[in-house]
């Protein structure tokens, strides 16, 4: 019984401590350009089996973000945020973040781009991770590589699985696609 009140006493203490920790990443280091940096970015496959598990996620929304706003030394990287059939963002208080591939080279646009969300169905990510008989790759991430779309110049995103640092032979490559924002919202 002691034992028991124990416990009770101190989980609420220990629960507490674990809050308080901090999973901070330092921004990605990256060469001294003094320009905007765009990474190539990393979608482990744990985590987006995890979002594609699910047959009420529609898709997945992207979002930059930086790690030091004050240093554009530093890469751009992705939150995202997966959507289900109504429009509702499931994970909208813990969004998934998209890693900079550390041997990556940063990409420096030098025309006018335009910077906003993006948006991958689940069909595209389908797509990327399945053969033409819907068999999942085995993959270790989708690789998020920074290009500039041709008609308004918006940052989106070409979509690789890879294996063993490798783009998986016969897969499929998918592309972002730039969105507005998706609501009016009344306040």
């Amino acid at each position: 019984m002691k034992l028991l009140i124990t416990l009770i006493l101190i989980a609420p203490v220990i629960f507490f401590i674990s809050c308080g920790r901090s999973d901070k990443q330092p921004a990605a280091p990256v060469i001294q350009t003094n320009k905007f940096n765009f990474a190539c970015l990393r979608y482990d496959s744990a985590a987006l089996e995890y979002r594609l598990d699910s047959i009420h996620n529609r898709g997945i929304e992207l979002q930059f973000i930086l790690r030091d706003a004050g240093n554009n030394n530093t890469s751009f990287q992705l939150i995202s945020y997966a959507f289900d059939t109504l429009r509702d963002y499931n994970n909208s208080w813990i969004p998934d973040t998209l890693h900079i591939i550390a041997d990556s080279v940063p990409v420096n646009f030098t025309d006018k781009i335009t910077i906003g969300n993006n948006e991958v169905t689940r069909e595209q990510l389908l797509n990327v991770v399945r053969d033409d008989q819907g068999k999942r790759f085995a993959y270790d991430y989708v690789m998020f590589v920074p290009v500039v779309e041709g008609v308004f110049n918006h940052v989106v995103y070409m979509l690789k699985p890879v294996k063993n640092k490798q783009v998986v032979p016969g897969s499929k490559m998918q592309m972002s696609s730039p969105m507005p924002p998706t609501r009016v919202w009344d306040f």
